[in-house]
């Protein structure tokens, strides 16, 4: 049941549609006027306003306009005894969610309300996603210590209050995906919505039509560029789409309008393009998987998403962050050793960042909550690292030279976690097979900060 607003200056009518409402459960305020609705809602927001089309001191549309104006508006019914077609048209286009015309059954109050109830839910949560959507994508969230990410970021911090359309190149697992969002997160609308379209192995007019629109019997249909209008749409791999599609696309960057198929008209659109690709702008112009118009379209903002390796002095960084997000996914506190890092960085990740965080996200789900990775057990696909398909996954690497206190210090944490999960983790039992007691046992552990439990496994 929801929270409504009953604005109708007649007191006896007010009263009958407020103990309707509040006999199918919803918590019901009453007022006479348009001012007093308007405090009210500023005081404690209401999902739903239903209020009379005229009113003492004020008429249901203007309170309706004021209403739409708020930062988090209600949905509005309209309810009046003067229905006329012109008055109904009116209110739908001030932003009204429904009109209701007097006089209705109890039933029909019931239903209509329950729809803007269930319509200002759904509304609100998907702001709450937008605003989380914002807040996880934004510019503040990108990690840029390495050149090349730091000229990344200085491109799209000056792309992103534009709507110029920008082309992304770089490898598979790059991050072309997250700084096409975070472009849309920091841009003009990060509250509107962002659309990820792929044209790959699908039939080109399905692609056309799924872009620009279609008609059939049952009318028009808008593309996506039209239903996006204010948002952000991502062509990945744009060269998979046909060379008609690209003209369409070129001359609505141009022109910022989308023709018709099926009477020619055209109209005017706000949606930012953003596309995406593995190769790179020259090679798919000479191949020809893209068109000259369209590559000239994303002047000044063809961007080039380095590889992992190109932005290694950034692994430590986006470790700690991805095993924070990891953590926050799987409900734990897990830290970071520093050793796990460096066992990362020499790690041959040709799947870049996404690759980085598969292996992170796999370790964190291996160990306890309050854990520590420790990276001996870092778990990598071997074509990903190289090797030839049916090979060991992790195969052996050269040795690294080491100082000899670090030397001995991680051969005796091998040790004592190998004996802690013989023994199920009982410390006397490990210290025993050790050989040594476990008072020196603890202050090892302690020393080098080794944390385990009978669930641990190591990571």
């Amino acid at each position: 049941m929801g929270t409504v607003l009953v604005v109708e200056d007649q007191k006896a009518m007010r009263s009958t549609m407020a103990a309707m409402l509040r006999g199918a459960g919803h918590v019901v305020s009453e007022c006479a006027t348009s001012a007093e609705a308007l405090s009210l809602h500023t005081m404690t927001p209401f999902e739903l306003v239903l209020t009379d089309l005229r009113l003492d001191g004020g008429d249901g549309l203007g309170l309706l306009r004021r209403l739409r104006a708020m930062q988090a508006p209600p949905e509005v019914i309209v309810v009046t005894a003067y229905s006329t077609i012109e008055s109904a048209v009116e209110a739908m286009k001030t932003g009204a969610f429904d009109y209701l015309p007097k006089p209705f059954s109890p039933g029909e109050l019931a239903v209509r309300v329950e729809r803007a109830i269930e319509t200002s839910r759904l509304r609100r949560d998907v702001v709450a996603m937008a605003v989380e959507f914002r807040d996880r994508y934004h510019f503040d969230t990108v990690v840029a210590k390495s050149a090349p990410m730091r000229e990344v970021l200085g491109l799209l911090v000056r792309l992103a209050p534009l709507r110029q359309a920008v082309l992304f190149s770089g490898a598979t697992g790059s991050g072309k995906e997250f700084f096409a969002k975070a472009l849309h997160a920091s841009g003009q609308s990060p509250l509107r919505s962002l659309v990820v379209f792929s044209g790959f192995r699908r039939a080109d007019e399905v692609v056309d039509a799924e872009l620009f629109g279609s008609y059939d019997a049952r009318g028009m249909r808008k593309g996506l560029i039209e239903e996006l209008d204010g948002g952000s749409l991502l062509i990945d791999e744009v060269g998979d789409i046909s060379s008609a599609s690209q003209a369409k696309l070129a001359r609505y960057i141009e022109t910022g309008e989308v023709i018709s198929g099926h009477d020619g008209a055209s109209r005017k659109v706000n949606t930012r393009i953003m596309m995406s690709s593995v190769s790179s702008p020259e090679d798919m112009l000479a191949d020809r998987s893209l068109r000259s118009d369209l590559y000239y379209a994303c002047s000044g903002a063809r961007i080039r998403v380095p590889s992992l390796e190109e932005r290694a002095t950034d692994i430590p960084d986006l470790a700690e962050v991805f095993v924070a997000e990891a953590g926050k996914r799987m409900a734990k506190k897990v830290r970071l050793h520093e050793r796990a890092i460096e066992a990362l960085q020499r790690m041959v990740l040709r799947g870049n960042v996404r690759e980085l965080y598969s292996i992170i996200a796999r370790a964190v789900e291996e160990v306890p909550d309050g854990g520590m990775i420790f990276g001996d057990g870092f778990v990598q696909d071997a074509v990903a690292a190289g090797a030839a398909p049916g090979s060991p996954v992790n195969p052996p690497r050269s040795p690294v030279i080491l100082p000899l206190d670090r030397a001995v210090d991680d051969a005796e944490q091998v040790a004592i976690l190998a004996a802690l999960r013989e023994v199920d983790g009982s410390r006397e039992r490990a210290a025993d097979l050790l050989g040594i007691s476990p008072t020196t046992l603890w202050r090892k552990m302690t020393r080098l900060n080794i944390v385990f439990d009978s669930r641990s496994r190591g990571s």
